[in-house]
């Protein structure tokens, strides 16, 4: 996504946590107030997400992992949920676009 837009995909992001019941801390992680760390967390899941090494001068790749935040198994309908609506959070930042990895 474009630099620029940041900010925005970060609202973004801080919304789908308050649907989803989620405390979030995003924080800068160098000098360049464009490199954040990601954190989201509830009971039965947490979301890391940090800037790509291959990010550029005019755009930011981030990557976001999924975790069990216990020993007790998520039901894959509650991360298949949580992965639509970060998707809803890219698709509502212009120039931004998701790539899902197993």
């Amino acid at each position: 996504m474009d630099r620029g837009l940041l900010q925005v995909f970060l609202e973004h992001l801080g919304a789908v946590a308050d649907r989803n019941a989620f405390a979030i801390r995003i924080g800068q992680s160098s000098p360049d107030p464009d490199d954040v760390l990601i954190q989201m967390w509830r009971e039965d899941l947490k979301v890391i997400g940090f800037n790509s090494l291959e990010s550029t001068e005019e755009t930011i790749e981030f990557f976001l992992g999924i975790y069990n935040n216990s020993d007790t198994p998520v039901p894959m309908e509650a991360s298949d949920k949580l992965v639509q609506e970060i998707g809803s959070a890219v698709d509502g930042t212009p120039g931004a676009s998701l790539k899902q990895m197993e």
